[in-house]
């Protein structure tokens, strides 16, 4: 199956599942998919995330009338690069080059291998410590990646 896009961020909770979802939404299908670039452990996919977008997440989305709590959290694989048409990171390039994980660096070489590669730094909403954070103030975060989010996608849906 080809795919439109698919979206890529680092752990796969939060801002490539709400692109995913406005992508979808917007182009009233599945034409894109959304991946992790960094291994996803067990306990914290499992555990923390029940194998579900973070719930502030979900949350802020259904603000637009958007269900993407049935989406999956999910490791990008080498198949998901040769079906796609093109590549959206929502990350900043750095930050996957630092990272000392094979993992990150095998996803990096299908990147890097893509011949139709975006890249758009949008601040992590779930970086730190979100259950420090007051819910209002984590609320603002995710609403603010929300809304660069959902602009990026119109753009790229615009550009087709």
């Amino acid at each position: 199956r080809m795919y439109d896009m698919l979206f890529i961020c680092a752990a796969n909770v939060g801002r490539s599942q709400m692109a995913e979802g406005f992508y979808n939404y917007y182009t009233k299908g599945e034409n894109a998919i959304s991946g992790a670039a960094i291994p996803l452990t067990e306990e914290r996919v499992a555990d923390f995330y029940k194998h579900r977008p973070a719930k502030e997440i979900s949350e802020v989305m259904k603000e637009r009338d958007i269900e993407i709590s049935g989406q999956l959290i999910k490791t990008v694989t080498e198949e998901m690069f040769q079906n796609v048409e093109k590549v959206i990171v929502l990350e900043k390039e750095e930050i996957l080059k630092e990272s000392k994980d094979p993992y990150t660096h095998t996803v990096l070489h299908y990147i890097n291998g893509h011949s139709c590669v975006e890249y758009h730094s949008i601040e992590d909403p779930c970086k730190g410590k979100p259950e420090e954070r007051s819910r209002e103030d984590n609320l603002i975060k995710f609403r603010f990646a929300r809304d660069q989010i959902e602009q990026i996608v119109l753009d790229l849906i615009e550009e087709r």
